[in-house]
């Protein structure tokens, strides 16, 4: 079987959820999309939601330590795995899901793949045509982002990373300003 992985954003502002109206499954989701080979997974969300909305968009919490000798990646919220149909067979789907924010501007859905948009209230998601399992993951989703430790930090600096004693003094610990600096 073969494995692909994709990225998605539960994207949260006001109480509302971001959701596109999918031309090819004709249910609304999160947006999102595969990985190109050897793509950082937030580069490739980053990539794939300004493609189909054209926003731009920022992590509820980064990576919790940021270190010279290595490249953090901020951990997805939640990771799924599904089997999926099609040619020329059978996938095992892995999709890692992030908490974002918008960081402005209006959307535009990117045609080809997509027929709508909307802002939805989170309690009011599974009044939709969504997949079974997509209205209980919003909802833990923009609980998870509620947390003190989440939604009271400033957009665009997640949670403060962690001092992480530096082995050599010649590479000193510089603190996570933004959770896409590497």
């Amino acid at each position: 079987m073969i494995h692909r992985f994709s990225v998605s954003a539960i994207i949260l502002q006001a109480g509302q959820v971001l959701l596109v109206k999918h031309r090819r499954l004709g249910r609304w989701i999160y947006p999102g999309g595969h990985l190109e080979n050897d793509e950082d997974p937030v580069d490739g969300l980053r990539r794939e939601i300004r493609e189909e909305l054209g926003i731009e968009i920022d992590l509820v919490r980064g990576p919790p330590v940021r270190h010279a000798a290595v490249k953090a990646i901020a951990a997805p919220f939640l990771m799924l795995a599904f089997d999926t149909e099609g040619p020329p067979e059978a996938r095992r789907q892995v999709d890692m899901v992030y908490v974002c924010r918008p960081l402005g501007g209006t959307p535009v859905v990117q045609p080809r793949e997509l027929s709508d948009y909307a802002w939805v209230p989170v309690d009011e998601v599974a009044a939709l045509d969504v997949p079974p399992e997509l209205p209980a993951v919003i909802r833990a989703a923009a609980d998870h982002a509620q947390r003190p430790d989440g939604d009271e930090t400033p957009a665009g600096c997640g949670t403060a990373p962690a001092e992480i004693p530096s082995p050599r003094p010649d590479r000193p610990i510089r603190p996570n300003s933004h959770p896409s600096t590497t």
